[in-house]
């Protein structure tokens, strides 16, 4: 793994690669903007304060600049390339030297430690993580990334905010200095074998930096087409004859499949109050939705809608709204948009996950030809390209138990249910049917969703996969007393938190993506924010307890 030696000095800090301990970066605050020059040094060892791995990037705050080092790392695995991948594990905040002093910056620094705790961010210093394989074409980074993340996905690279104050200097960077960075999910798992093939398998999600939010604060489309709590995520396959496949789904080396999923593109708004599900309210603008799927289409081709809605309550009033069913077809546009409405609540109820066979047999076709992107990593020959693209939602693309940010377990199913098939159907093609029947303990196409009579095959490795995806185990397995008690105690936090504490996250994500104008109305609002939101949360803490006891005594008395 690089290093790097940062020193601060009083005027200054600099930054040089133990790979090249002559060439020194040095970083300095002039008139609150970032200044990076790049100087020879005569000291055959110089003096550190610390090492890191890379810059996360700067933050320009109340009348200071902090820069973000990523000072711990651990290697997930290996990717496309056969070499590691990362994940950040802590990150430090160094104030540039100044002669501006403001208290107020500890607290913004804070915030902004709240949600990179409770985020996943990973890089590589040999791949583009941002960019599917269909559109690197399983390509290393170039030479020019390696100094700054030039031709990376901006709508996936998750330090794109922060990193902007460097883009004067990237002709003079370390390289490897600013890596390109994700957040969302990366798993590897090496070695597996299906029916005498072998494998390995790679699960990426990658969440948009647009429009993140909370449950019920962020909600729907921007009148630039984003939606909220956008994700991305490919399927990988690498076999070990060098053929490598990817399907990619929105919210290999061989072969990748994509999926993505995210809020329903409308504009409409779920407001929080005290009730435990707000209503909902729906505004009249369609443009915003055409540029969604417009959107959608110029960079995925076809996009299949799988709309898991309720059909009934406020939930309906949103599917049937004339915005957004069934006329969604985009403007100035005549590739096809296929849309599915499966009411997964009422269909999978008390966890009957065999009725998704409905919904499978529905879109298997629209799947089906929408292909697979395949690699020949020996000849570099592309052997198939995906054409299509599935995008699910529920009302909640994501949701979040026990106060952390997770996929919802609805859309996860669904996900999952595609991303199993097409895992078979890249790896055997046109006898994955028979092949899934053969795996499953018990037959039929319902018997994706279940375990298989061995616990150690590919069933069993997906389950897992996915599970920790989802950040669902307790809503997806078996229905146990303990599982309905941790259901109960996330309903209640998830009720504090939607009224009393989602809105200052809010502020915290806002801030991290670098999306809060700072200045003496924002060092204000943040004073009082903190405060009153603090006073609220205890009270109704308070409350829920006071209620709690006081129904214990009341059934505590004798009749």
């Amino acid at each position: 793994m690089i290093r790097f030696g940062v020193s601060v000095y009083s005027d200054c800090i600099t930054v040089f690669s133990e790979d090249d301990p002559t060439h020194l970066l040095v970083l300095t605050d002039s008139g609150y903007e970032l200044s990076v020059k790049s100087v020879s040094n005569n000291e055959a060892t110089p003096s550190v304060n610390f090492y890191c791995a890379g810059i996360l990037g700067a933050y320009k705050l109340s009348r200071e600049i902090f820069i973000a080092f990523i000072t711990d790392v651990k290697v997930i695995g290996v990717g496309i390339t056969g070499k590691p991948i990362y994940q950040v594990e802590m990150v430090e905040f160094v104030k540039l030297p100044s002669l501006e002093q403001n208290s107020i910056n500890e607290k913004y620094i804070s915030m902004i430690d709240q949600v990179l705790y409770k985020i996943k961010i990973y890089y590589s210093h040999h791949e583009d993580l941002t960019r599917r394989l269909q559109d690197t074409l399983c390509r290393p980074l170039s030479e020019e990334d390696h100094y700054f993340p030039t031709t990376a996905d901006h709508h996936f690279l998750f330090n794109c905010p922060i990193i902007q104050p460097f883009y004067p200097f990237r002709s003079i960077l370390l390289r490897d200095l600013i890596p390109t960075t994700i957040f969302g999910f990366v798993s590897i798992i090496p070695s597996i074998t299906v029916e005498q093939t072998s494998f390995s398998l790679l699960l990426i999600s990658r969440r948009s930096i647009y429009r993140n939010g909370r449950r019920y604060n962020t909600r729907g489309v921007d009148l630039f087409g984003h939606v909220a709590n956008f994700v991305e995520t490919e399927q990988i396959v690498l076999q070990n004859n060098g053929i490598i496949s990817s399907f990619v789904q929105v919210p290999p080396l061989p072969p990748p499949h994509s999926q993505i999923r995210g809020s329903i593109p409308l504009e409409w708004s779920q407001t929080p109050t005290l009730k435990y599900a707000p209503s909902i309210r729906v505004f009249g603008d369609r443009s915003f939705l055409n540029l969604h799927f417009d959107n959608l289409l110029d960079r995925y081709g076809a996009v299949v809608v799988v709309n898991l809605l309720d059909k009934k309550g406020d939930q309906l009033m949103l599917g049937l709204d004339p915005l957004f069913y069934p006329k969604i077809t985009p403007s100035q546009t005549k590739r096809p948009l296929e849309f599915f409405w499966f009411d997964f609540h009422a269909e999978c109820k008390h966890f009957r996950y065999d009725r998704l066979a409905k919904l499978f047999d529905g879109t298997q076709e629209c799947v089906r030809n929408g292909g697979y992107f395949r690699f020949d990593s020996r000849t570099k020959e592309v052997i198939a390209i995906q054409h299509s693209v599935i995008r699910t939602n529920c009302l909640d693309c994501l949701d979040r138990s026990a106060c952390s940010i997770e996929f919802h377990a609805g859309t996860n199913v669904v996900q999952t249910l595609y991303a199993q098939w097409m895992l078979f159907y890249q790896l055997f093609g046109l006898k994955c049917d028979a092949i899934m029947k053969n795996c499953a303990s018990e037959s039929g196409r319902g018997a994706m969703c279940r375990n298989l009579s061995n616990p150690h095959d590919i069933q069993h490795v997906f389950n897992n996969l996915w599970s920790d995806n989802a950040d669902e185990l307790s809503r997806t397995g078996h229905r146990t007393l303990q599982g309905i008690v941790n259901d109960a105690v996330y309903s209640v936090i998830r009720y504090l938190n939607n009224n009393f504490r989602d809105g200052y996250f809010e502020d915290c994500i806002n801030l991290t993506f670098n999306h809060v104008q700072m200045g003496p109305n924002a060092d204000r609002r943040m004073k009082g924010m903190i405060k009153n939101t603090f006073m609220m949360f205890v009270a109704v803490v308070l409350t829920f307890e006071l209620t709690i006891i006081s129904t214990f005594v009341y059934l505590a008395k004798p009749v």
